[in-house]
């Protein structure tokens, strides 16, 4: 099938594959043969949407030092995450150091860094070092600070989007940067599907003063995109990564929290269950229809 978009750069690392758009020629790139990809391409040209460049997450990720890291860090992320916020708040330090709190086990995390350790293979930290009797983690050089800022949280989400998504046909799109009325946006993840698209924000930090605004960003990309609210998240490791003055917030089962107009919001913990039950009751209502 001729797509109408020229490909202009395809690039593959870690697992993501970068994709670059041009106009409306084609070329025929095996890794991008998905239907759903062109035909939602294809819809957003229609209304007015300028596809420039976007990423894809392919099932070949959970391959890749960085998903095994990623794995560890959502799968024991209540536990080391005073260990993460301390690294994450000396990252503008070279090197970076951070210090243990001291209600956090040893072993934990000695374990810890040795994932952090892993990521040297992958470009992203050097001379990772920990010791054990001062109880600091020493980081000498970090060529891309991106993963350990956001980009675990998107490989985590990521997983659990494509282990739990039951449409027949879908794609996992991430930073979908284009253009609609001359204005450049950007959409962080997106699942593309034969019943439907939905748009997912990932923060690993939010003030809560900050919430309401992103919320109706969301909406209005959603808009563009043609998204229903419904089918829109804003994703955070944990409730306590919410900031309103040093309170923790708390959400419904459903995600749904006071100041959050129209958006749910997912954490580690309940992103299995509010996606499972959006996508059943998709299959089950037969909604393949955005607004």
């Amino acid at each position: 099938m001729v797509q109408p978009f020229y490909i202009r750069e395809v690039k593959k690392r870690n697992g993501v594959i970068e994709v670059h758009l041009e106009d409306l020629y084609s070329l025929n790139i095996p890794e991008l043969r998905e239907e759903v990809l062109w035909d939602v391409l294809r819809k957003l040209r229609g209304i007015g949407v300028v596809p420039i460049s976007f990423q894809i997450l392919r099932f070949d990720i959970r391959n890749t030092t960085l998903y095994n890291v990623a794995k560890f860090m959502a799968s024991n992320y209540e536990r080391i995450r005073p260990i993460y916020k301390a690294i994450k708040s000396s990252l503008n330090n070279r090197p970076v150091v951070a210090e243990i709190p001291g209600d956090v086990d040893v072993s934990l995390a000695e374990s810890f860094v040795n994932r952090l350790i892993q990521l040297s293979s992958a470009g992203i930290l050097n001379g990772v070092e920990f010791y054990k009797e001062s109880r600091i983690i020493r980081i000498e050089s970090m060529p891309d600070s991106y993963f350990l800022t956001g980009g675990w949280l998107e490989l985590a989400l990521a997983d659990a989007i494509t282990s739990l998504c039951p449409f027949r046909e879908f794609v996992l799109m991430k930073n979908l940067k284009f253009r609609f009325k001359n204005v450049n946006n950007e959409a962080d993840i997106l699942l593309l599907s034969d019943r439907g698209n939905f748009l997912f924000e990932t923060k690993t930090t939010l003030r809560v003063s900050d919430l309401e605004s992103l919320c109706y960003k969301l909406l209005r990309i959603g808009n563009i995109l043609r998204i229903a609210p419904e089918r829109i998240f804003l994703v955070v490791p944990s409730m306590e990564d919410l900031i309103d003055e040093g309170k923790q917030m708390d959400a419904s089962e459903d995600g749904e929290i006071s100041g959050c107009p129209g958006i749910n919001i997912m954490t580690l913990d309940n992103i299995k269950g509010i996606l499972t039950k959006r996508f059943y009751d998709i299959l089950i209502s037969g909604d393949t229809t955005e607004y």
